[in-house]
């Protein structure tokens, strides 16, 4: 639009006016589009500082997210510690408990009459005896040598294995000449089953039961002298293989625990191996005098509740009576095999090693049968009864005229032989007043606990085999025929 002259505009009032309302809307609108560019730039700079905020705020809320995770975390690991710590806190109070129980335990035992405490006695006795060469004079140490406790056996009417041949010292082991086609080799004085060697003959000589030693003509190879020599000491002798009645490679092993003409219990053990050492192949069961099982009546080994009490069951029973009041020790544990020719001796085991935690209640009855028998051997003692191990009247086989070299007090040929009537006189058990003896208070409980806990565990597994860690502690009976299965008590020290 034309701009009217200013001289024009104001001769007209009108138009005068309407100029200046036009000027002053000007002024407006520039002041107007001023103050937007202000705002613009204003909101532009709200905008800019929006998105700052905005990323800042972000950035925040990510470190602080990853704080609250650490933190998080932190608890997480604070909660699992404290959780172990709690878990370490209960394991430390069950052990507590059951050290405490165990203390509460040998208390109840020290109190009264303890089979396992009456058991380290009587292998402390061996073992200073043996150690000191008191061979003449001490039952327990007389009582390792198999050969004697063979001729013992034969005086008394029990059979034994059949012997082949002895030599004095492994050099002189030569099995030339031997008619068997079975036999094994053992060491007089072995113990932990490594001299104890099992062999068959071959088309060539001789090898081991389980085939890992060839024997070239009838000498014998490094590793089964090494065997024979480290494993115990001579005279050295060949005896016959007992062969199994139940079929299996080696003969059942039955161990009666005996005191002075009383049994405590019979414990048989089977296996299909062929060596003793391979103790988790063994099944156990234990019977009491009757024939009736005992249960588990020790914890943590391998029982079958199938196995059959073994025959002829009263013949077994009555050569290991025979053979406890023989010895002229309270306790002895007589170890059996069940042949065609009916029982035959294994070893004669005065103090066995190894495992012996009976249950409480069976600890504790065992040890008053022993307390007993003690008391009855004094009393026969007293009344004429001759002191040590007495031979009976049958002929016997001496093998150590033949072998033994020298003549000191463990040449077994030094050693009183009386022959006479063991059981003249002889008091038998006196089971009806041991009260004296009988388990304290809580016992009975803590038996009852034990019983309910076996059958839940029998009921549970069949086929148990222990664990390494105890496997460890129990070692190989050395007095088996031939690497036949040793006690869940392991040998006797030698």
């Amino acid at each position: 639009m034309s701009r009217i002259p200013d001289a024009v505009r104001r001769r007209i009032p009108r138009l005068a006016r309407r100029g200046r309302r036009i000027s002053t809307l000007e002024t407006d609108l520039q002041r107007a589009r001023r103050r937007s560019d202000v705002v613009e730039i204003r909101l532009n700079h709200l905008q800019d500082e929006i998105v700052r905020v905005r990323d800042a705020s972000r950035q925040e809320l990510a470190r602080r997210d990853e704080e609250s995770e650490a933190e998080r975390r932190k608890a997480r690991r604070a909660r699992r510690a404290l959780d172990g710590e709690r878990q370490e806190v209960e394991r430390r109070q069950h052990a507590l408990e059951q050290a405490d129980e165990r203390r509460r335990d040998l208390e109840r035992r020290l109190r009264t009459s303890s089979f396992r405490a009456k058991l380290s006695g009587q292998l402390a006795a061996q073992r200073l005896s043996r150690d000191r060469s008191w061979h003449d004079t001490s039952i327990q140490a007389q009582l390792t040598v198999k050969l004697r406790n063979y001729a013992l056996a034969e005086s008394h009417g029990v059979a034994v294995p059949v012997v082949h041949a002895a030599w004095r010292s492994v050099d002189d082991i030569h099995l030339d000449g031997l008619e068997a086609d079975r036999l094994v080799l053992k060491a007089d004085r072995g113990h932990s089953g490594r001299a104890v060697v099992p062999l068959e003959r071959t088309a060539t000589g001789w090898r081991t039961l389980d085939g890992s030693e060839t024997l070239v003509g009838g000498e014998l190879t490094p590793q089964i002298r090494r065997r024979l020599d480290e494993g115990g000491s001579g005279p050295y002798f060949a005896e016959e293989f007992l062969d199994s009645e139940t079929g299996g490679t080696l003969p059942a092993d039955i161990k009666v625990y005996t005191c002075y003409g009383e049994i405590l219990q019979v414990l048989v053990m089977q296996t299909d191996g062929v060596e003793a050492g391979e103790r988790d192949t063994f099944t156990r069961r234990y019977f009491d005098a009757d024939g009736e099982s005992l249960g588990r009546v020790l914890p943590r080994v391998k029982l079958s509740s199938e196995m059959p009490r073994p025959e002829p069951w009263d013949e077994l029973l009555e050569a290991a009576r025979r053979l406890s009041v023989t010895v002229g020790l309270p306790f002895v544990r007589v170890d059996l095999y069940t042949t065609a020719r009916g029982p035959v001796l294994g070893e004669l085991t005065p103090a066995p090693g190894g495992l012996q935690m009976y249950r409480q209640d069976h600890d504790l009855a065992m040890g008053a049968a022993w307390v007993d028998a003690e008391t009855r051997l004094e009393r026969d003692i007293a009344r004429g009864r001759p002191l040590g191990t007495l031979f009976g009247e049958h002929e016997y086989t001496w093998w150590y005229d033949a072998v033994e070299g020298g003549r000191g007090p463990e040449d077994p040929s030094t050693w009183p032989r009386r022959r006479a009537d063991a059981e003249v006189p002889y008091t038998p058990p006196q089971v009806e007043d041991r009260d004296l003896i009988r388990p304290t208070d809580g016992a009975a409980e803590h038996a009852a606990e034990d019983a309910a806990e076996d059958a839940e565990s029998e009921a549970d597994e069949t086929d148990e085999t222990r664990p390494s860690a105890d496997l460890a502690e129990e070692r190989v009976d050395g007095d088996v025929n031939p690497g036949a299965p040793a006690g869940d008590d392991g040998p006797a020290r030698r």
